[in-house]
């Protein structure tokens, strides 16, 4: 039967905070009707709790949060919007978020682990009334569609998921180094306009799964040492299926990508290195964008894909002084 005895000294806590006052001025040469000078107060903060259960193995927990205010660009670019009779708004309000995180890390029969979940919650988001990846040179043009091409705080989205990193000891001959997310991302809050044919309309994409965000992600690295000061290191990443568009019309395959690495240590502070990226030479997508709310595209006619390098080399020399 295990025993508990709490003290205080087995607690330790962290806590920070940070205020900013960001005040700027922007001026179009061109047109100082697009001038803007927006300030911005934020206070942000982080609180961390531990808790060492015993020498191998200790609890934690926290909460933090995080902003990021409107670009000059996004005020001007609306402020272009009003002058020209669009109903945007003049002023958007910083983007806000809030971290829980609880986990558990320690060592066990040689392996080192840490194991966390955590709620991200983000508030206000900015983006185009239009979709994220929306642009003036397609059907988002301000000639074409009113207040689409322009900036609002747009809802809320909440991201909940499990990490898991584990490792094995590097200094043996063959080591190993895994890390694990499942990821859930969701827009709590969240509305666009949609385009059907040549009419408007405003949806509401709550529940929604956030664009280009994978269930299940992997990173698995073994280290291989033949020799003293060489390193050999294969690594494999892979990234579950997911959408490619707010609404979630169109799903984008998952991927599987092997890499190579090998390092050899001349002294102490001179290293040659050569590595070998996509070493089975995979087509693949990294990602996929679309054009999120318009009813009449299709992923294969309309999406823009961002394909991934072909098998690529690299050599080099690093020196440390």
């Amino acid at each position: 039967m295990q025993k508990w005895n709490t003290k205080l000294k087995d607690f330790s806590t962290t806590v920070n905070g940070r205020y900013d006052d960001l005040r700027y001025e922007y001026k179009d040469h061109n047109d100082n009707v697009n001038d803007v000078s927006p300030s911005y107060n934020a206070f942000s903060y982080r609180a961390g709790l531990n808790y060492t259960i015993n020498k191998d193995a200790s609890l934690y927990t926290s909460v933090s949060t995080g902003f990021r205010a409107p670009t000059v660009g996004q005020i001007s670019k609306n402020k272009e919007g009003i002058a020209a009779g669009y109903n945007v708004p003049a002023e958007l309000d910083p983007e806000t978020t809030i971290n829980y995180e609880l986990g558990l890390r320690g060592s066990s029969y040689g392996f080192n682990y840490d194991l966390a979940m955590y709620q991200l919650d983000r508030n206000d988001y900015i983006g185009r009334q239009g979709g994220s990846y929306s642009s003036s040179d397609g059907w988002g043009a301000s000639s074409n569609v009113d207040e689409d091409e322009y900036y609002f705080n747009l809802g809320d989205m909440r991201s909940r998921g499990l990490e898991l990193g584990l490792n094995s000891d590097r200094k043996k001959e063959l080591s190993f180094s895994l890390a694990y997310t499942y990821l859930r991302a969701t827009f709590e809050e969240y509305s666009m306009t949609r385009k059907d044919g040549f009419s408007y309309e405003h949806v509401d994409l709550s529940g929604k799964t956030v664009p280009r965000t994978s269930k299940h992600t992997v990173n698995l690295v073994l280290d291989y040492k033949p020799l003293p000061n060489l390193l050999i290191s294969p690594e494999l990443i892979a990234r579950s299926s997911y959408y490619a568009d707010e609404a979630n019309n169109f799903k984008q395959n998952g991927y599987e990508v092997v890499n190579l690495r090998a390092n050899y240590q001349i002294t102490k502070n001179i290293e040659f290195f050569a590595k070998i990226d996509n070493l089975l030479d995979k087509n693949y997508y990294t990602f996929v964008t679309i054009y999120a709310t318009d009813a009449s595209l299709t992923l294969e006619d309309d999406a823009t894909y961002r394909v991934a390098a072909p098998r690529s080399y690299y050599a080099g020399m690093r020196m440390k002084f």
